[in-house]
């Protein structure tokens, strides 16, 4: 039998005595008023199930999210990250598509984006970066290079998942079926797990009634990962200051609703998931060629001559080996085409490996390995020795909400060991066979630790 939460003495946890003072105030905001006050006007909501999957699933994309967003025509968007976070534009998890994709449209609907993650989950924050410290300082490369290799076949497994499952559909997936078998999915994990995910779907709650009591917007569409989904909108229905409306009274979505909603940033996010994703190179299977054509097409017609269409096209000949098409193409991008230096938004960049800011960085890259492939090394090292003329920032890009990556110790690798073996070693993985070299990043906000729970994170030595 699992020990019910908060058993532990508030003497030797005084962080879990907090949490527990947390999800009673929650509680009690959860209820609300006995009846409410006679001027308020209740704020509808809708909630929104996200996949985490938008560039990888052909029936619930980046354009679906946006065309649902367009319909439903809410004048603010709650997305899982903190609050503070999401004021100085920074995103906890950056490798997840929402948030960019609701950021994008946003912009142009004039509608506020608000944070409604709680921070109870800080302090497991810090403890992967200490495990992180540990990797990095005590472990060979040789050992670090096979966890990396155990880590991308674990994702290139869920990414195959996410490609081949037609189920993913956006309206399924908030259908009475689609919220019934979520429902069911949690019984998969651990009581532990299974206690937390009931935690964190009252966090999630109650950081959307306080947005709704600060900024009370009229209309308010709140996406979610699906888990919190069902849980999260039955909690908010019982508030009596928030009509939840149904999200099936949106979908399905038309065809004519879709082509209207399409936005060139939806191209770029596909096509940078099953081009340029590491897991798409090391699980080639992964990729989705027809949708990548698709995109390709909108993109060219979009804008022909812009640096993410020659770009783009230009990695799509890569990997059938014309390699003077690829080349071409890559070069009117590093001689600067039209937004060749526009700097990627971190969702964008950050799911591309390496990570690159822009779109003639990328093609640099793109260059000196075409080049190393072809076996003109010489080349490639100059072009490499180009990357390394970066500003330090761009050269250690904070990749993830506790790690960065050390650009200059891998382009380093590849001038020390190019490329040999023809397209068949680029085509299994650009740098399966490097290891990684990562280190901890800053925290974005230094002081959200201290107000979230006091911790801090140990020196690499601490054991």
């Amino acid at each position: 039998m699992p020990k019910p939460p908060y058993t532990v003495p508030w003497t030797e946890d005084p962080l879990r005595l907090k949490r527990l003072l947390a999800h009673v105030v929650g509680a009690f905001l959860l209820l609300g008023p006995s009846a409410p006050p006679a001027a308020a006007q209740a704020t509808e909501i809708v909630v929104i199930a996200g996949n985490h999957g938008l560039p990888l699933t052909t029936g619930y994309g980046p354009t679906e999210l946006r065309a649902l967003l367009r319909k439903i025509a809410p004048d603010a968007v709650g997305v899982e990250n903190f609050p503070e976070w999401q004021e100085a534009g920074v995103q906890f998890h950056p490798w997840l598509p929402e948030p960019a994709v609701v950021m994008s449209w946003a912009e142009r609907a004039a509608a506020q984006v608000h944070g409604v993650k709680n921070g109870d989950n800080v302090p497991g924050w810090q403890r992967q970066a200490l495990d992180l410290h540990r990797l990095r300082d005590s472990t060979s490369a040789a050992h670090r290079a096979q966890r990396y290799r155990n880590e991308l076949r674990r994702l290139a497994s869920g990414q195959a998942r996410m490609v081949f499952e037609h189920d993913e559909d956006i309206a399924w997936l908030h259908s009475a079926e689609g919220v019934s078998r979520r429902a069911r999915g949690r019984e998969r994990y651990t009581q532990d797990q299974q206690n937390w995910m009931r935690a964190q779907d009252d966090t999630i709650a109650l950081g959307i009634i306080t947005l709704v009591r600060t900024h009370r917007p009229r209309r308010l569409a709140v996406i979610m990962g699906s888990d919190h989904y069902c849980p999260t909108s039955t909690r908010l229905a019982n508030h009596p200051n928030i009509r939840v409306l149904s999200t099936e009274d949106y979908l399905p979505l038309t065809p004519a609703e879709l082509r209207e909603a399409w936005d060139p940033f939806d191209a770029e996010m596909i096509l940078g998931a099953n081009l340029d994703h590491p897991v798409a190179r090391a699980a080639p299977h992964t990729r989705d060629h027809a949708r990548t054509r698709a995109e390709l097409d909108r993109l060219a017609a979009y804008a022909p001559d812009s640096a993410p269409t020659l770009y783009h096209l230009g990695r799509w000949h890569m990997l059938f080996d014309r390699w003077p098409q690829a080349e071409s193409l890559l070069v009117r991008v590093r001689s600067g085409a039209p937004g060749a230096d526009a700097r990627l938004p971190i969702a964008l960049f950050v799911t591309r490996s390496p990570p690159l800011p822009t779109y003639r960085t990328l093609a640099t890259f793109a260059l000196a390995t075409l080049h190393d492939l072809k076996g003109e090394h010489d080349t490639a090292r100059r072009l490499y020795e180009e990357l390394l003329a970066q500003s330090p920032a761009d050269l250690k890009p904070r990749t993830g909400e506790t790690t960065a990556f050390d650009m200059r110790a891998y382009v380093d690798s590849l001038i020390a060991s190019p490329y040999v073996g023809g397209p068949q070693e680029y085509g299994r993985m650009l740098d399966a066979r490097r290891p990684l070299f990562w280190r901890d990043a800053p925290e974005p906000i230094p002081d959200l630790a201290a107000r979230r729970g006091g911790l801090t994170i140990p020196p690499p030595d601490s054991r």
